[in-house]
């Protein structure tokens, strides 16, 4: 029985991330799987008011957790309240020394105690696989010498990590991640393989029952329902998507516009001010909820808007057969493919034009839907599990 250690800065039980999925499927394939991670979440934008309801105090302890038949060891960290969210330490080397794992699979490429695992790896004689997420639209660059002195360090360690054969291969998540790894950290791309994200097809499906229930508690039937749901700041556009909503209505389509996640306040304010420019009809906020509620509203929903920095929660929309809009870019192209079409920001009325044909075409629209549902069977965390062992194995 092969063993898989997980190492992630924040773990957060109950969410749909890369982190909560993958080591469930793993053993559910019959490998021996522990992840190890931190005493606090992640200090999400706004926590008190955007997530406190779901996951409680920040600071969760340190111990063996429990989620989904998966052990969780926290241990204490260091720099958690004072730095930025990469910067974080805590202590791996006991963990891996009792555990033994045959593989490390390491969450982001810019860790502090990634020195630990590269350490112990010949005295234990795992294989030590590296996923990043990061890209050129998600990565935070605000400070702009703090970060291009963050990269250089981290070029650096990974360039004599890739010199000594230490880390088997970087897992980036899409094309984008890709060459965020070799323009940011020269990541050489024979170094690489693209190990996309997914989606829990046996909880994020369609369901007609709840689908005819949604619209009649909000008397939508015959509505064209729009949804866009993740954590909400400037570069998620959500005041892109309700103009879009505004200019469709203009064109008389009846639509309902639903907005599920929560903001910082200056953002909100600009949310709730944008959305007076629709009827009180035609839209309907919610804070972030549960995976089971959310999926409520994507088996009503028609179509998903996500305009900017794109989320996890797109594929399991996909998974509920809702149409797509995204951008023209290389961390969703692989989620468009005849079951929605690409927007863009600098181009409203043009992607309003795009939007409004398929909503005055039943036919089209019931087409894309029934797609979407086909492409997220493609991106299941079942079959990403497989095709992960298999990289681990090569």
């Amino acid at each position: 029985m092969k063993k898989i250690l997980h190492i992630i800065n924040y773990y957060h039980e109950g969410f749909g991330y890369q982190e909560n999925y993958l080591p469930v499927c793993q053993k559910n394939l019959g490998c021996q799987v522990k992840v190890l991670t931190s005493d606090y979440y992640f200090p999400f934008p706004n926590y008190d008011d955007s997530v406190r309801n779901i996951l409680g105090d920040r600071k969760v302890g340190d111990g063996t957790f429990h989620d989904k038949t998966i052990d969780i060891i926290r241990k204490k960290s260091l720099f958690s309240s004072i730095f930025p969210a990469g910067i974080l330490y805590f202590s791996v080397g006991s963990t891996i020394k009792e555990f033994k794992p045959d593989f490390i699979h390491v969450h982001g490429a810019t860790n502090l105690w990634l020195f630990n695992v590269v350490h112990l790896q010949k005295k234990i004689g795992y294989k030590i696989f590296i996923d990043s997420h990061q890209d050129f639209v998600v990565e935070s660059y605000k400070r702009k010498f703090f970060y291009q002195l963050f990269y250089y360090f981290w070029s650096k360690v990974h360039y004599y990590l890739i010199k000594f054969s230490i880390v088997e291969k970087y897992l980036p998540i899409t094309k984008a991640s890709q060459s965020w790894l070799v323009k940011r950290l020269n990541i050489p791309i024979r170094n690489q393989i693209i190990s996309p994200l997914g989606t829990d097809l046996s909880l994020m499906n369609y369901n007609e029952i709840l689908d005819s229930d949604f619209r009649k508690r909000y008397e939508a039937e015959n509505k064209l329902i729009i949804v866009n749901a993740g954590k909400q700041y400037e570069g998620k556009y959500i005041l892109f998507i309700v103009e879009i909503a505004h200019q469709l209505q203009l064109r008389g389509v009846d639509l309902l516009l639903v907005l599920v996640g929560s903001a910082p306040d200056e953002y909100d304010k600009k949310i709730t001010e944008k959305l007076g420019s629709l009827s009180s009809e035609s839209w309907l906020r919610f804070p972030l909820m549960a995976r089971s509620k959310l999926k409520e509203i994507y088996c009503a929903a028609d179509l998903g808007i996500w305009p900017g920095v794109p989320s996890n929660t797109i594929q399991e929309a996909m998974g509920c057969g809702v149409a797509m809009a995204l951008p023209n870019n290389d961390s969703t192209n692989h989620l468009i493919d005849g079951n929605g079409l690409h927007i863009s920001i600098d181009d409203l009325l043009g992607s309003t034009e795009k939007l409004s044909d398929i909503a005055k075409n039943a036919s089209l629209l019931l087409d894309m839907k029934k797609k979407s549902i086909a492409i997220a069977r493609n991106y299941s965390w079942e079959s990403i599990s497989k095709d992960l062992i298999k990289i681990y194995e090569q």
